[in-house]
C-alpha cells in the first residue's frame, strides 16, 4: 500500500465485481449522507460539503446535518457550479444552513421544516443526555470543598476543534485567573 503496487488492479477488481452484482445506490429516495467539511463562508453564510450516500439532494429541501437545520439554497459540484440535483456518490457544497456543522454529521432530508427541527432536537437532546452521562456528575464547588487554601488543581479533558483553539484557550484562561485557579489542560484532538 505504501509503495502503491496493486492499486489499479484492486481498483478494477471492485469496478469489474460491483457491475457483476450490479450494484447501485438508491435514487428514489430522500437523500442521505455525510458531511466531508464545513466553513463559514464571509457572504454565503455555512457552507458544508457533503458526499450524498443515498437519494437525490434537490435544491429546496429541507436537510438535518447533525443538528443543524436548512433549506437548500444551493448546490455546487467539484468545478463550482451550480445544479438543481445531486444523486449517489456525488460531493456537493449545500449552500443554506442555520449553523456550521461538525465533519462526520450525517445528513438527511426531510419533508419540511417542522419536522427538520423535531430531527434536529431530538438529535440535540441524544448528545446532550451522552455528554451529561459521561461528565462527572459533582459540581465545581463540590471538588474544591475538600481542597487546601493553597493551589487547587482542576483537571480538565478539553476536546477542541483546531477552528476553536485559541479563542477558547484565551476566554477559558482569562474567566480562570480571576478565580486564583491552576488549570492543566490535557487536549485530546
Amino acid at each position: 500500500a505504501k509503495t502503491g503496487m496493486g492499486v489499479d488492479d484492486l481498483l478494477e477488481g471492485i469496478l469489474l465485481l460491483a457491475e457483476y452484482k450490479e450494484l447501485t445506490a438508491v435514487k428514489d429516495c430522500p437523500a442521505s449522507g455525510t458531511i466531508i467539511e464545513a466553513r463559514l463562508d464571509k457572504g454565503v453564510g455555512p457552507v458544508a460539503t457533503c458526499l450524498i450516500q443515498q437519494g437525490t439532494l434537490n435544491v429546496g429541501d429541507y436537510i438535518v446535518a447533525g443538528t443543524v437545520v436548512g433549506k437548500v439554497r444551493a448546490l455546487l459540484d467539484n468545478n463550482s457550479k451550480q445544479i438543481k440535483s445531486a444523486g449517489p456518490s456525488i460531493a456537493v457544497s449545500i449552500h443554506g444552513l442555520s449553523e456550521v456543522p461538525n465533519a462526520g454529521d450525517q445528513l438527511i432530508s426531510v419533508e419540511d421544516e417542522k419536522l427538520a427541527k423535531k430531527v434536529a432536537q431530538e438529535r440535540y437532546n441524544k448528545e446532550r443526555e451522552e455528554m451529561q452521562r459521561k461528565s462527572d456528575a459533582r459540581s465545581l464547588d463540590d471538588m474544591f470543598k475538600g481542597a487546601s487554601n493553597g493551589e487547587r488543581k482542576l483537571k480538565v479533558m478539553y476536546k477542541v476543534l483546531l477552528r476553536l483553539l485559541n479563542k477558547s484557550l484565551s476566554n477559558l484562561a482569562r474567566v480562570l485567573q480571576t478565580k486564583m485557579l491552576l488549570l492543566q489542560l490535557f487536549m485530546q484532538v
